[in-house]
């Protein structure tokens, strides 16, 4: 069983090795069936609830992907286009706002990017519990 186990390992790390690409690549020019794109980026490192640890990077992850969508390369997304909440701005209510609005704008063909960067949880430990996103 150990054997398999090693064999499977090895696939999979050369799946891994083989679709890396160094750099980033730009979304490509705008297609006529392509419509806008949206973007909502949630970062959390400092939870208000006491019984949440809080974390270290959470917020500047968030911060860095939505420099990329702000960047050329990433499509240039302005601020009519892109929400960004972190930390006490990235309440359950926030973040329920900002669905809402992405669900009024986004039409046919749209693109959206949801990022979230924080805790997750389960409420039991199984392989097919769901999962729930801590704001």
């Amino acid at each position: 069983m150990a054997k398999y186990y090693s064999i499977l390992g090895l696939f999979l790390l050369a799946l891994t090795v083989s679709g890396q690409q160094k750099g980033l690549t730009p979304i490509k020019e705008k297609d006529s069936t392509i419509g806008e794109t949206y973007g909502l980026v949630v970062g959390i490192s400092d939870y208000q609830d006491e019984d949440i640890p809080d974390l270290r990077f959470a917020d500047k992850d968030a911060i860095a992907f939505a420099n990329y969508l702000k960047s050329e390369a990433g499509g240039s997304l302005d601020n009519d286009h892109l929400k960004v909440l972190l930390n006490s701005d990235a309440s359950q209510a926030q973040f329920a706002g900002a669905l809402d609005w992405l669900w009024e704008v986004v039409g046919e063909n749209d693109k959206v990017f949801i990022y979230f960067s924080g805790h997750g949880d389960v409420e039991k430990k199984s392989l097919t519990q769901s999962g729930f996103l801590l704001c």
